[in-house]
């Protein structure tokens, strides 16, 4: 009887010890090299001009064998290193890789898109998030997340969700050549929503155009070919309203691309639209999405992906590379940072020293995902 107690409790301490270095591994820092500015470099910062919080990416190593394996990563800007990776670490849960986490503006919903085996077919998840202030509980509830789209359509990109839940996202569309879809509206957006009567998730086509983001519940802008556009309650395509037009100098362009990028506050008063094909990025404000003026707050020139508004709304982070020319070749990608500064009544944008060198990881498997506190 001794005995069996005793290997009881062995046993016990056993499963203990193996569960502790699990959960050690998931929520602990691989070992992914992330440079930053020298600490004399850094030192010449103002207190209020270190970004702060956690952004969340996607990024793929560079290897030996060329082999391409995408990694989640949570950034936290304080301790200014990878605090998280655990996409390896989920090889056996119901997504294997999982890109671009989006949250909505108060938290309490997360969407990402989750990989299949092959690295092809792409799922829209949704997970409901209990505490976005815990970086090792966003990894639980976003281990937890569920697929909402069941394979349709495959070429899902970019999800947003709102806070009830619903989740935007684009794709390309079905008469559309992927080799020669260049432009926004090669591509489809489409809504999925919990529908109460069939307890079901639904996905239906609203848009043509791509890059939507919330800007309310029952409100999104997106991306068509010559600007930005606003639609609310119904969805009806018709309904739509442009709220700024592209330009090519003093001229209107109709042009914009598939790799230009859109991102909102999350108290939705800012939106800064990136376009790598004129090298700039732009911050707007809007007072009123009732009546939407997008007011043009500032633009420079560069070349940059995948912008973000940080949660206090006094910075944005660009990933960025030298020439849009060379991309291919030796592109040297990092994440800057710029401050939205004031002085008398002009706006602008001032570029920061920090910056994180992603040099050692594929321009074309990286993404940044999101801003949090």
């Amino acid at each position: 009887m001794q005995y069996k107690k005793l290997l009881l409790i062995l046993s016990s301490l056993l499963l203990i010890s193996i569960l502790g270095f699990t959960l050690y591994n998931i929520y602990t820092s691989q070992n992914i090299e992330i440079k930053n500015l020298t600490a004399e470099e850094t030192s010449n910062f103002d207190e209020n001009e270190k970004p702060l919080g956690n952004i969340f990416m996607t990024l793929a190593p560079k290897t030996e064998d060329g082999k391409i394996a995408n990694y989640p990563v949570v950034y936290d800007l304080e301790k200014q290193k990878v605090i998280y990776t655990f996409a390896e670490k989920l090889k056996n849960s119901k997504y294997p890789a999982a890109l671009l986490h989006s949250f909505s503006s108060t938290g309490n919903f997360a969407t990402f898109l989750g990989l299949s085996d092959n690295g092809k077919i792409k799922q829209v998840y949704r997970s409901d998030m209990l505490d976005i202030n815990d970086p090792a509980q966003i990894v639980a509830d976003l281990q937890s997340g569920i697929s909402v789209n069941k394979f349709m359509p495959e070429d899902a990109r970019e999800p947003n969700v709102n806070n009830v839940g619903e989740i935007l996202f684009y794709a390309l569309e079905t008469k559309a050549n992927e080799s020669e879809a260049n432009l926004v509206e090669d591509y489809g957006i489409y809504i999925t929503y919990l529908d109460i009567e069939s307890n079901n998730f639904n996905t239906v086509r609203i848009a043509t155009g791509a890059k939507p983001k919330w800007v309310a519940d029952n409100k999104y802008i997106y991306l068509k070919n010559n600007g930005i556009f606003v639609n609310g309650s119904g969805f009806k395509e018709d309904e739509a309203k442009q709220i700024s037009k592209a330009f090519n100098g003093q001229s209107e362009r109709a042009d914009i691309k598939i790799s230009a990028g859109l991102t909102v506050s999350r108290d939705a008063t800012l939106v800064a639209m990136s376009d790598i094909d004129s090298s700039d990025l732009t911050l707007f404000r809007v007072n009123n999405w009732e009546e939407p003026i997008l007011e043009t707050v500032a633009s420079i020139l560069v070349n940059g992906f995948w912008p973000l508004i940080s949660p206090d709304n006094n910075f944005i982070a660009l990933q960025t590379i030298d020439s849009k020319d060379t991309i291919k070749i030796d592109p040297q990608p990092r994440v800057e940072f710029y401050k939205i500064a004031k002085e008398g009544e002009q706006s602008f944008l001032k570029k920061l020293k920090y910056e994180i060198d992603l040099d050692k990881f594929y321009q074309d498997y990286m993404f940044l995902g999101d801003w949090l506190n």
